[in-house]
């Protein structure tokens, strides 16, 4: 799969690959590696980073909602 639609929707949200790094305590080459599909998120705690640090609604990034 290509990353131009993922490059495309983080770009209209104003969020570079360093922003993203910077927001999730990761780096830029493992942002690229997971929008490219050659990484994949796998740990709970980084997927709910990701989400609260982005402000991604949770039931989108597979997370349970808190209560």
């Amino acid at each position: 799969m290509t990353s131009a639609p993922y490059s495309r929707f983080l770009k209209s949200r104003g969020w570079s690959q360093a922003t993203i790094a910077a927001a999730t305590g990761t780096t830029e080459n493992q942002v690229r590696a997971v929008i490219q599909g050659r990484q994949r998120v796998t740990s709970y705690d980084v997927l709910e980073r990701i989400a609260e640090r982005l402000s991604i609604p949770r039931g989108l990034m597979g997370l349970a909602y808190e209560q």
